[in-house]
């Protein structure tokens, strides 16, 4: 129910960035669930953590943003889902570059096309989350508008 009254206190504009957000959030989630479930490969044994750790922080702060709109709390998510995103393309950089090369016959699999796709949404949508948030509700408190002196 806080989640209806956060939605329908916010401007036009503000209530897109909140949708973005929501949407960002689920998928990261999916980028995570697939990184986790499809991250080691036969060209790289071991699933390193780093993208795991970064996810997980930006989902938790895209769910503190969700009820708590501070601006500069939503591009540090960005900036977590860009991290993980971009070490995700490096901890499967081995598996690419082997396809790219075509010796063996391997494919890019659907499930790592399908990771980058969400992952790269995730990153640019929380991106225009924060872009197109309403005022901080931080800076509101700290700054009341109307105190003109």
């Amino acid at each position: 129910m806080k989640f209806i009254e956060i939605f329908t206190k916010k401007s036009k504009r503000g209530k897109i960035g909140l949708i973005l957000l929501a949407v960002a959030e689920i998928f990261a989630l999916i980028e995570l669930i697939l990184y986790i479930t499809t991250g080691a490969t036969s060209f790289n044994a071991y699933l390193p953590k780093e993208p795991i750790i970064l996810l997980s922080i930006g989902i938790a702060i895209g769910l503190i943003s969700i009820f708590y709109s501070i601006r500069a709390l939503m591009f540090g998510g960005y900036l977590c889902f860009f991290a993980g995103f971009v070490l995700y393309i490096v901890s499967q950089l081995s598996y690419i570059v082997n396809v790219i090369d075509g010796r063996d016959g391997y494919t890019l699999s659907s499930a790592l096309i399908a990771a980058l796709v969400v992952g790269g949404l995730a990153f640019l949508l929380m991106l225009a989350a924060a872009i197109l948030t309403d005022k901080d509700s931080l800076s509101a408190m700290l700054f009341k508008e109307g105190n003109e002196q």
